[in-house]
């Protein structure tokens, strides 16, 4: 009997497809983590130039809008009324109606065209810390005021129990 060395011509044509299809399918995928990486550095370096921008805004070194090579930045304020009507039932007027509260912000945009051309945009809070509370009415007044005075007396007991 003849013993059978190497590989027939079959066998190598499949073990060379099989090589070749792994081989671009791994080309394909450090194709598309480079680009997955170059998505995250422009997004990365849009948000450190927005933080810098956020900041030089709020300290005054420049305008509320305007423009600097690529980059575009410009603030839009914003009002939301908060509590409406459906909030709670109680007021302290008698009116039955639930107090208006209004939160005031100021987002900033900062865009910036890639190499592409495509235009990428970012937004975020400049300032979000104003409340407006509505006018209140002197019933609320007395309420604040004597509940004031009981922490105030409260206080008062603890320290000189701690005494």
């Amino acid at each position: 009997m003849k013993t059978r060395r190497g590989f027939t011509f079959i066998e190598v044509m499949v073990a060379l497809v099989v090589v070749s299809t792994v081989s671009a399918a791994a080309l394909k995928l450090c194709a598309l983590a480079e680009i997955s990486l170059s998505e995250v550095r422009a997004e990365r370096d849009l948000i450190r130039e927005a933080s810098s921008i956020k900041t030089r805004i709020l300290t005054g070194e420049i305008s509320d809008s305007g423009t600097s090579g690529d980059i575009r930045w410009e603030t839009v304020p914003g009002k939301a009324a908060i509590m409406g009507e459906s909030f709670g039932r109680l007021s302290f007027d008698g009116t039955g109606k639930a107090p208006d509260l209004q939160v005031s912000w100021r987002d900033l945009s900062v865009s910036v065209k890639d190499l592409s051309g495509r235009e990428r945009t970012i937004v975020m809070s400049i300032e979000h810390e104003n409340i407006k509370l509505p006018p209140s009415s002197p019933a609320e007044d007395k309420i604040r005021k004597k509940d004031g005075d009981k922490e105030a007396s409260g206080k008062r007991e603890k320290k000189e129990e701690g005494n």
